[in-house]
């Protein structure tokens, strides 16, 4: 498979920050990546790979090669996982002529019109219930089938749209249509259902969630001779697929790929070159925790 058909099969599943990361981390894992925990020491050995996940959204792979790491530091690539959506508000239920809505929120923000009769979809992770209150179930949802989607307005009703453009008001013309509205239609909970019957538990037990829409189209090959590609979410995932291709050393551009200290960390700001991001600090700490094992 080549490396466009490899990220065209990607993006299938990498379909929000959250669920991008998981991806990652079971491709690293086929390399051999082992998982690290912040809160432990940890016992590094050159020669080997690992990762930690801080933040669901967030991934720090590193490899310790050869070289003196203390002495030749590390290689560094950052992307970024997440890309323009739409997130999904705390009871998004809305009954609007006959239809039911959810009401969301901007992220980044998106070019309105690129939303527009597509399928959607939507991913993320929900809190669950748990017998420790302070500390929640997490579970990871993604319906990964066109579950909603946000219609726009007949050109009889919009004559100037095309010399004059669109002009979205993204808490009317941008709520995405989920459902009709039935006879036995309850408004109260319905996305909570929806969630539960994913997720395989009870309405009741979900505390919270964490929800990004996303298109839900397949990446295409498209051209005379295929040599371009139509797919969604390229920003960034474009740069994530290649980070972590990278790291496995699938894809590296070191003659010496054992030899070299290489590390990725993938989150969601885009503004990757920030110091002050979390995810930046998380990278630094993970660099830290080598240098302090050397000196011990």
């Amino acid at each position: 498979m080549t490396y466009t058909d490899q990220f065209i099969e990607y993006l299938t599943t990498a379909t929000t920050p959250i669920q991008s990361v998981s991806e990652n981390i079971c491709r690293l894992e086929e390399e051999g990546f082992e998982a690290l925990d912040m809160k432990n020491a940890w016992c590094i050995e050159a020669g080997r790979a690992y990762y930690v996940r801080p933040f669901p959204t967030t991934l720090i792979a590193f490899k310790v090669g050869s070289d003196d790491y203390v002495q030749h530091g590390f290689k560094i690539i950052t992307s970024h996982t997440d890309n323009p959506c739409f997130k999904v508000k705390p009871n998004p239920e809305k009954v609007t002529q006959g239809y039911v809505q959810l009401n969301t929120e901007i992220y980044s923000p998106p070019m309105f019109y690129t939303w527009l009769d597509r399928p959607l979809s939507l991913g993320g992770h929900v809190v669950l219930r748990s017998e420790d209150p302070l500390k929640p179930l997490v579970a990871e949802v993604d319906f990964l089938y066109p579950l909603m989607t946000i219609p726009s307005l007949a050109v009889h009703y919009n004559r100037t749209v095309n010399t004059d453009g669109a002009k979205f008001n993204p808490q009317k013309e941008m709520l995405p249509i989920i459902s009709v509205v039935k006879d036995s239609f309850e408004k109260e909970g319905y996305l909570n259902k929806l969630l539960a019957e994913e997720v395989g538990c009870e309405a009741s037990e979900i505390l919270d969630y964490d929800l990004y829409l996303y298109i839900k189209e397949d990446g295409l090959r498209i051209g005379a001779e295929g040599d371009l590609v139509s797919a969604p979410r390229v920003d960034n995932q474009a740069s994530v697929f290649g980070s972590e291709k990278v790291a496995a050393g699938t894809s590296s551009p070191e003659k010496d790929y054992d030899s070299v200290n290489g590390s990725i960390t993938v989150g969601d700001n885009a503004h990757v070159d920030n110091l002050d991001t979390a995810d930046y600090r998380y990278t630094v700490t993970a660099q830290q925790q080598c240098l302090l094992q050397e000196d011990s």
